[in-house]
């Protein structure tokens, strides 16, 4: 759950992100806004 944006997501968009694990420690990644409707790409 991402709290706290400084503004509304928009479908479409990208933006960078880092998780922070215990153990795993930092992982940077880059989240693809995706409206409610739409179906997952296919995994690989």
């Amino acid at each position: 759950m991402l709290m706290n944006l400084p503004r509304p997501l928009v479908a479409g968009e990208r933006f960078p992100l880092t998780l922070q694990f215990q153990q795993a420690g930092r992982i940077d990644v880059v989240v693809e806004v995706r409206a409610p409707d739409t179906a997952p790409p296919p995994v690989h």
